[in-house]
């Protein structure tokens, strides 16, 4: 038995062109999702905040299904599509980012996390290259660097059925359209993935992605340092490409753990649902505990690094049988009416060597639209 430590940090900035941050996030209770909104006016802020308001619902289930997700994203979907409706205009948001099975626990042979993605922000993840004492100054694996994620866009779209090879695609293919978002009046059908425990995971709009390439993100993220260090680090590196779209970045770190007393719980249910602007909050009650929104604003008084106000998450938890021993990560995606106990065979090393294969096409190779 392997217990675990989960410790995050977010980050969102308008960027250096845009005048409002659609992005908005969520930090809570073992679910870890970025949103990026689009529409015209405030439709893309308060479409991605009201996904995010609607994927909170989760962090009170002690443990959960995919039909519990399915339930939130269907909610999300029936509220966005009726923010255009009412507003006679195009509103949607993007969604992706980790959510823990099961919250009791944080025993990395019983747990796992869902992977969910809609749009195309993007989930990544590397492994660790230190074992051993958790306090340590940890290394990363570039080498492991993957995207898990599968871009709904009309350029993936491209690539995959191979009418243009990936760097005629990034060439011809604006990056922006995108093939599914949340609020769509064709609905919605999101990739879900089952992920082990363990590594470094990023989260991100594509306000990252599109100033960097996967390789300038490989570099940054398997640097050594805490997630708030790699958040500001991907932020910074971001803004400096140009900033030319709002910039949202989660960073969680899940390493092993010797004996603790303490399980997995959290005095407070914090929620954060935020472009990191500033602290416009407001106050949710449930039947418990209040949970801490944050709205989206206007830009204008955004600071630049390093004061971009990282929200920061840190959990813990119990008994440990070998802190040391060595599990190789995997993951897989979950077929249509299959949950994270049935999962069908797309394992991590056919989308890595999937992914290998695409990055040493020749890109001198012929290709139909070329």
């Amino acid at each position: 038995m392997t217990q675990v430590s989960i410790t995050s940090a977010a980050l969102s900035d308008v960027g250096l062109r845009r005048e409002e941050n659609q992005d908005s996030y969520l930090v809570s209770d073992g679910v870890f999702l970025v949103a990026d909104g689009m529409g015209g006016g405030v439709s893309g802020q308060v479409a991605s905040a009201t996904t995010l308001e609607k994927m909170n619902a989760l962090t009170t289930i002690a443990t959960r299904t995919r039909t519990d997700i399915d339930t939130c994203l269907a909610q999300a979907q029936y509220a966005v599509r009726d923010i255009g409706e009412r507003q006679n205009a195009v509103s949607g948001t993007t969604l992706t980012g980790l959510i823990l099975k099961d919250l009791t626990t944080l025993d990395s042979d019983k747990n796992a996390w869902y992977v969910v993605n809609v749009g195309d922000s993007r989930t990544y993840h590397l492994n660790s290259l230190t074992s051993g004492n958790p306090e340590a100054q940890r290394q990363w694996d570039i080498d492991s660097f993957l995207q898990i994620t599968h871009d709904h866009s009309e350029r993936q779209e491209a690539i995959d059925s191979g009418r243009l090879l990936p760097d005629v695609a990034n060439r011809i293919v604006p990056r922006n359209i995108i093939t599914q978002a949340i609020g769509s009046p064709n609905g919605v059908s999101p990739d879900y993935f089952q992920a082990d425990l363990t590594g470094r995971f990023v989260i991100c709009s594509d306000g990252v992605h599109s100033e960097l390439d996967d390789a300038q993100i490989a570099v940054i993220t398997s640097q050594s340092g805490s997630p708030s260090d790699i958040t500001h680090a991907l932020m910074d590196a971001a803004i400096a490409e140009g900033g030319h779209d709002n910039i949202t970045v989660i960073v969680v770190d899940v390493i092993p753990v010797p004996s603790l007393d303490s399980s997995l719980s959290d005095d407070t249910t914090h929620l954060a649902i935020s472009n990191a602007t500033d602290s416009n909050y407001a106050t949710i009650d449930n039947d418990d505990e209040p949970s801490t929104v944050s709205l989206p604003q206007t830009a204008g008084s955004i600071p630049r690094s390093p004061a971009h106000s990282p929200s920061e998450e840190n959990t813990e938890a119990e008994d440990t049988e070998d802190n040391n021993a060595h599990h190789e990560w995997t993951m897989n995606a979950i077929g249509p009416g299959e949950d994270i106990d049935s999962m069908n065979d797309s394992t991590l090393e056919t989308l890595r060597t999937t992914q290998a294969q695409n990055e040493t096409s020749d890109p001198d190779a012929p290709s139909p639209e070329a």
